[in-house]
């Protein structure tokens, strides 16, 4: 028994080092793109709206500057992810308010393996920020 649990805890070793082997070895890509858009309407609570949407979305304000007009969410990887897949990504969207409130500026910045960093996945992340607060900015 004691025998069977040891190849066990082996072959787990050997699982989880192959898997973080093959993310290491998964070409990182990095895009960093820009999309300015409008509002339907200008909401006095815009930077509110924006950091409650990145939350929504698994993301947190890692920059908030009122008298610049702008507004960063950013987002990364978990320790779990890194350590036992090899996955790794970052994101990041800088929104600049301009000063009648309803249009936009949004820089997308990605980076990662696996997919997470390439031209696609910043537009549906993007695009998805886009959705989100032209439908709470229509609800208010």
């Amino acid at each position: 028994m004691k025998r069977v649990l040891t190849v066990l805890s082996f072959l787990n070793i050997l699982l989880f080092a192959g898997c973080s082997i093959i993310g290491v070895l998964s070409p990182q890509e990095r895009f960093q793109g820009t999309n300015t858009f409008s509002l339907p309407r200008s909401d006095e609570r815009i930077f509110d709206l924006i950091a409650e949407i990145g939350k929504d979305m698994g993301m947190g304000v890692s920059e908030l500057n009122h008298s610049l007009r702008r507004i960063s969410l950013s987002s990364g990887s978990s320790g779990a992810g890194m350590i036992l897949v090899g996955s790794m990504n970052s994101s990041t969207l800088s929104i600049q308010v301009s000063e009648d409130g309803k249009t936009l500026e949004i820089m997308t910045m990605v980076l990662g393996n696996f997919g997470t960093g390439n031209q696609e996945a910043a537009t549906k992340l993007t695009e998805e920020f886009k959705t989100r607060l032209i439908k709470k900015v229509e609800q208010k």
